[in-house]
């Protein structure tokens, strides 16, 4: 069937029991617009996620798009512009300036995106899409914030140690705490989180979550604000104090832990790391002395295997976690000379259009041409300016009314220079040439086995993160050497 005669439905609903129609809905009246207009519908992608935070990936919403951008279909269903996006209207319009020959109905708003007459309707129903789930996040800040500022617990989750009161405040939970406390003594008395967290586990204490503990677990603990008894925020993925309106930390908690202790267990985690001419911190044995370390899994958790005396072992039995139904352990010898063969045999048998070669060229370009990287990085945050400068001007326009009455007449001219911009950084972007990768030798047999051969630890390691996103090992029975059926290979890609 020719892709014309196609359609596919994109549906969204933020969460359940919202005040959404629901997908099964959208659903129905996306067939019945197909019907009507003498299409068949192909596929129906769904997302149950928020369409205005640049932070949540929606996988079906950029499948959708890649179906339309790449010529599977030609038309690409939506039941409303706001189910769409809520990004505002700059999101949109980038997004509508790259079909060619395609087009999205937004079919409660009655637009076409096929339809010139309708681009400037599209773009005033996306900004005010944005401005909706802005008043809401708005309200929802200030709602948080008042509750924050005033000592009340907001997360649906309380920290381990602690019971929430009927007031929304937090109680200790004494014999929880206790372990805290432990926990707290032990680092500062200079114990590593894993000879810990094997401790906790050899000892049968429950995790907070009930099962074994893990390095992450404890870390988290560690860093928690709120075990000092001050409420805390998310900055990242390490929770920081929260600061009210005055820049005052905000009491929350009777405190498990003395503040003098809390910061003597942050130095104690930082004195065990060192910081590194590109800025990282990473601990003093970060350096791998094995060609394998990071990079082997065990197929059953999915943990990491690590290298112990001649063997590599999955870490679950003794770092705690899920635990592990079938704990990998692969001599290191046998392990490391079958992943160099597939690598060498894997590169030798590719051919320079395969996804394969595409990623290590990337790879090994952003390792070895940084410079021209960073130029086309560059380039490409001057279009993410102009757009910028784009939306701005629709907000004024749409959102703070700034141009209204005499001031409306000079709308239209800094409209079309603020576009002209926009086209102007892309096309600057569109001239800087893609930076090219000299792994030629890479696709032949002898020289990449030669290349192998010859390289240092260090750089095998880098040669095989060029090619391999990681390894996955199962579990081998007693007396038997290794197989390759026990071995997975995930390549890179791009």
């Amino acid at each position: 069937m020719d892709a014309g005669q196609r359609v596919d439905l994109y549906l969204r609903r933020s969460k359940k029991g919202a005040l959404e129609l629901s997908t099964a809905a959208q659903e129905a009246r996306g067939r019945e617009w197909a019907e009507r207009n003498g299409l068949t519908v192909r596929h129906v992608w769904t997302d149950k996620l928020s369409g205005s935070r640049k932070d949540v990936k929606r996988p079906d919403y950029d499948k959708a798009l890649a179906a339309l951008s790449g010529g599977e279909i030609k038309t690409l269903w939506c039941y409303k512009l706001d189910r769409f996006s809520r990004m505002g209207a700059v999101a949109v319009l980038t997004i509508l300036d790259e079909l060619t020959g395609a087009r999205i109905i937004f079919d409660s708003d009655g637009l076409d995106s096929s339809d010139p007459t309708h681009r400037r309707m599209i773009m005033w129903r996306a900004e005010d899409a944005k401005e909706e789930a802005e008043r809401i996040g708005e309200r929802l800040r200030d709602t948080f914030g008042a509750a924050k500022s005033a000592g009340m617990w907001v997360p649906s989750k309380v920290p381990f140690g602690f019971t929430r009161t009927a007031d929304r405040r937090l109680a200790i939970d004494e014999k929880a705490a206790a372990i805290v406390r432990r926990i707290f003594a032990d680092a500062i008395a200079g114990t590593s989180m894993p000879k810990l967290c094997r401790a906790l586990n050899d000892e049968e204490i429950p995790s907070p979550s009930g099962g074994r503990w893990s390095t992450s677990t404890l870390y988290g603990i560690l860093q928690h604000p709120t075990y000092a008894g001050w409420a805390a925020r998310l900055e990242g993925h390490k929770r920081v104090p929260y600061r009210d309106a005055k820049g005052n930390r905000v009491r929350v908690a009777p405190p498990i832990v003395s503040e003098a202790d809390h910061a003597k267990a942050a130095d104690a985690l930082t004195s065990r790391t060192k910081t590194h001419l590109d800025g990282s911190k990473r601990g003093d044995r970060s350096t791998p002395r094995h060609l394998l370390t990071g990079l082997l899994r065990c197929a059953a958790c999915g943990r990491k295997l690590v290298a112990s005396s001649g063997s590599y072992r999955c870490t679950a039995a003794s770092l705690g976690g899920a635990e592990c139904s079938a704990p990998a352990s692969v001599q290191r010898k046998a392990i490391e000379f079958m992943v160099g063969e597939a690598w060498i045999s894997r590169l030798a048998a590719s051919e320079p259009e395969d996804e394969l070669i595409h990623a290590v060229a990337k790879r090994w370009i952003a390792s070895h041409k940084p410079d021209a990287v960073a130029e086309r990085n560059e380039a490409t945050q001057r279009v993410e300016e102009a757009q910028a400068g784009l939306r701005d001007l629709l907000d004024a326009r749409y959102r703070r009314k700034e141009f209204e009455g005499e001031a409306m007449r000079y709308f239209p001219d800094l409209l079309a220079d603020a576009e002209a911009a926009v086209d102007t950084a892309r096309r600057e972007l569109g001239k800087l040439p893609e930076p090219t990768a000299d792994i030629g030798y890479l696709l032949d047999g002898e020289l990449v086995r030669e290349a192998w051969a010859v390289a240092p630890l260090e750089d095998r390691r880098d040669l095989l993160q060029l090619a391999v996103d990681e390894v996955r090992v199962t579990k081998g029975q007693r007396g038997y050497g290794l197989t390759r059926e026990r071995v997975e290979y995930v390549w890179a890609t791009e």
